[in-house]
């Protein structure tokens, strides 16, 4: 079945010559490098799409300081509408890869699909970039061409994101007990590439233009498929390799998925899509669907043998909770990127010295010894690792990448600094909306070897909590991080903004949430799943994550029609007659209530899922 679904097909134990880094094979830090940059698209749009087709024509409501009038103005398009379409551009980014996993597993392996993928996510960028040249700007033939980007990278998407996980796993003999650890430096690539494009992708789209912000992308994923295909021939040797007499068809993909593109840049134009988005959205298709899939269930886990009706029924329960969890979570790219664009105040008062640093020639910082400086460390740090990669001496690697990235860091603010490229320092004092994004990936490179450190200490005590207890505890953390959200929203009056540390406390307690919840889902699955059935299992899994990231967008759609008084909730947290519309407190209050009650639900039935899972945890 599909690589998106599997992890099988390890390769031969590494030989006792090869080169390693941090004890690992250098293949994997190849790959780390390319993901990074997979991952440097996709949450770089999640973090400016919204922005983008919500600013308006006229220029973006909140400029930054010093921008002139109608600066960077976008589409124009309502909440609702920039909602509902970041909902279903982020649930196919999860649907499409297990259709690409199939085609990777059956016809052309992981190492050809990654390369397709790559070329598609690079060329839709490319689109996105051109869209905004021009009379495209602001024509409706450009927004056709930025959709035909939109959905090249979903599409690339589907080729690139199940195989370069298979491929980190084919690295390594199927019981080598460096896999595990493997997989978390891999988490770290995928989570530096969602931090780092938000000083990159955001930045350059809010102050510069959005459509710079979207080509950048295109450079990032180029210079990673470029550094790929080029190593790979050395470090990942029979890795991703084809089923035997096939691979040939594999250049062929480009130009189909080229042509399905366009079809739906054709259907956009036409209207047909936001048909088909109505059509999906009325209550009664909505209605057969949910009955469709519990009667699938239940037929399903009726037709397993006795001893695997209890776990399949546990793994579909937690696919329900899961889905929620990812429902509440996902508002971050929507609703709460929205908050903190309009009613968060981002100003920040920029020390002297950095403000010297940036404008002030006396300032002493000679720019002739940061290069120098820079240039020698590099030079002696990346000798030094190279070493430590021939002794396998780990202390030397790491300190070896850590003084080069110091070098690095040091030659290019020597360089910049007399060409008056730090200037920008001095006045950026309005945090870009988009910067607040990276507070979840850095809190999980972070914290995610804590806690992974915590759970298996608590493993060889025997008091590791189990599957639905982590589900239910995630819920119920993802719940109570909104009541910062709530309690800043009831700031916001009168012209008054809420203060970033609700915002910044909102991504720290999500944060814990998803390091608690995220890592066991697929994992338990692969456990509790009869062999027979783990691949369709895997599929059913990630149909969830797709189903989770649309309702989060129509969800986040709701929000003006929560606020104009169209929709109306059982609370009124800020007072006022009882007519009153809701206010946005009442919108993130909704996440309070339903997250933290499943939470409890799941908690409260922790024993009969225990019970049901027969010790397959």
């Amino acid at each position: 079945m599909s690589s998106t679904l599997s992890m099988s097909g390890g390769r031969a134990a590494l030989g006792a010559q090869e080169k390693t880094f941090l004890g690992h094979p250098m293949g994997l830090f190849l790959l780390f490098l390319v993901e990074m940059w997979e991952r440097f698209s996709y949450y770089g749009m999640r973090g400016i799409l919204v922005l983008y087709l919500t600013s308006p024509t006229t220029g973006m409501l909140v400029p930054p300081p010093g921008a002139p009038d109608g600066f960077n103005p976008g589409r124009g398009w309502s909440d609702h509408a920039a909602s509902t379409a970041y909902g279903w551009y982020t649930g196919l980014c999860y649907l499409a890869p297990i259709i690409g996993g199939m085609i990777a597993d059956r016809l052309i392996g992981t190492h050809r699909s990654m390369v397709v993928g790559g070329l598609l996510i690079a060329l839709g960028h490319i689109f996105l970039g051109v869209s905004g040249i021009g009379t495209l700007e602001q024509s409706e033939f450009g927004m056709a061409v930025f959709v035909f980007g939109l959905a090249l990278i979903i599409l690339g998407t589907g080729h690139f994101k199940p195989c370069v996980s298979v491929m980190v796993g084919q690295l390594y003999a199927q019981h080598d007990p460096r896999r595990e650890t493997a997989f978390g430096i891999f988490y770290m690539g995928i989570n530096l590439g969602a931090a780092v494009q938000t000083y990159i992708v955001g930045t350059l789209g809010e102050r510069l233009g959005w459509h710079w912000g979207f080509g950048a992308a295109a450079v990032g994923m180029l210079a990673g498929l470029v550094l790929y295909v080029a190593l790979r021939p050395k470090l990942l040797t029979g890795v991703g390799l084809p089923p035997a007499g096939r691979g040939g068809s594999a250049p062929l993909f480009v130009p189909l998925w080229i042509a399905v593109a366009l079809v739906a840049a054709w259907m956009f134009h036409g209207g047909q899509l936001s048909q088909i988005d109505r059509f999906f959205s009325q209550a009664w298709v909505v209605g057969a669907m949910v009955v469709l899939a519990a009667v699938w269930a239940v037929w399903f886990v009726a037709i397993q043998e006795r001893q695997d009706r209890g776990p399949v029924t546990s793994i579909i329960i937690f696919m329900l909770f899961n889905a929620m969890f990812w429902l509440a979570f996902e508002q971050a790219g929507s609703s709460i990127n929205l908050f903190t664009d309009r009613d968060t105040d981002r100003t920040v008062v920029i020390p002297t010295w950095l403000q010297r640093l940036g404008t002030d020639p006396s300032f002493p910082v000679h720019w002739a010894a940061w290069i120098g400086t820079g240039a020698v460390l590099i030079i002696v740090a990346f000798a030094g690792m190279l070493r430590g990669v021939r002794s396998r001496r780990t202390g030397v690697q790491l300190l070896g990448l850590f003084g080069t990235l110091a070098g690095i860091g040091a030659l290019v603010t020597g360089i910049l600094k007399p060409m008056g490229y730090l200037g920008w320092v001095a006045t950026f004092t309005l945090i870009p909306t988009t910067w607040f994004q990276s507070i979840n990936p850095w809190l999980i490179i972070i914290f995610a070897p804590l806690f992974g450190a915590v759970w298996t200490f608590l493993s060889r005590r025997g008091a590791n909590p189990s599957m639905p207890t982590k589900i239910g505890v995630g819920l119920v953390l993802v719940g109570l991080g909104y009541l910062f959200l709530v309690y800043g929203a009831l700031q916001v009056k009168d012209g008054a903004k809420a203060a970033m540390l609700f915002v910044a406390a909102t991504y720290f307690v999500h944060t814990v949430g998803e390091i608690i919840l995220s890592p066991t889902g697929l994992s338990y699955v692969t456990k509790a799943a009869p062999p027979r059935y783990v691949s369709l299992l895997m599929g059913v899994w990630f149909i969830s994550s797709f189903i989770a990231n649309l309702l989060a967008g129509k969800v986040a759609a709701q929000v003006e029609k929560i606020t104009t008084g169209e929709v109306t909730l059982p609370w009124r947290l800020a007072g006022g007659a009882a007519d009153a519309p809701n206010t946005q407190a009442d919108f993130f209050f909704l996440f309070v209530v339903t997250s933290c009650a499943a939470g409890v639900l799941i908690l409260a039935f922790v024993p009969l899922l225990k019970k049901l899972i027969q010790g397959r945890e």
